[in-house]
């Protein structure tokens, strides 16, 4: 298995290779942070603005994954500190992950290192007066999923936009 060092110092190996080849990106890539993070549900992640890449041990601990992807994934987010703001995945952003050796791929098909398991998601139940249907809502802050429903303020709930009723907690599952 591979520590976060080694993880860390691979990536900024490719950062180097690509800073050496692509003297315009320079500038840009020098002042990239990139940390190596616990993260389940993606291999990489870019936040061009805070000028950040978070790698994810999760995958890569395994050398399997690492040999096969790594690579890919550091050029993959790269290119997204590289692109303009909120480029997303569109063709600028393609035409800088191939310019700098990236297949120009959006996602990977590997699984979780051996021992590491996927962040469950917290699911809440709720119901309102019309019924006894009940509606499921995620995420910490009880972000409603369904757009018959609406958020009031965040201190008083939910409210059902055809009884009117605020919306009474059930229960609480993980998925």
């Amino acid at each position: 298995m591979l520590n976060d060092r080694q993880l860390l110092f691979a990536a900024n190996e490719v950062r180097c290779e690509v800073v050496d080849r692509f003297p315009e990106y320079g500038q840009r890539l020098s002042t990239t942070q990139i940390l190596i993070w616990g993260m389940s549900a993606s291999a990489g992640r870019a936040w061009p603005q805070r000028n950040l890449i978070k790698l994810s041990r999760s995958f890569f601990a395994c050398e399997e994954n690492f040999n096969r992807e790594f690579r890919e994934v550091v050029l993959h987010e790269l290119a997204h500190v590289i692109a303009p703001p909120r480029a997303g995945h569109n063709h600028i952003w393609r035409e800088i992950a191939l310019k700098i050796g990236s297949n120009g791929e959006v996602c990977h098909s590997m699984s979780l290192a051996t021992g590491f398991k996927k962040r469950q998601k917290r699911m809440y139940w709720l119901k309102c007066n019309c019924g006894e249907r009940r509606y499921l809502a995620r995420g910490t802050n009880l972000e409603v999923t369904l757009p018959t429903y609406r958020q009031l303020n965040p201190n008083c709930g939910y409210q059902c936009q055809t009884c009117k009723s605020f919306l009474e907690y059930v229960s609480t599952e993980w998925i």
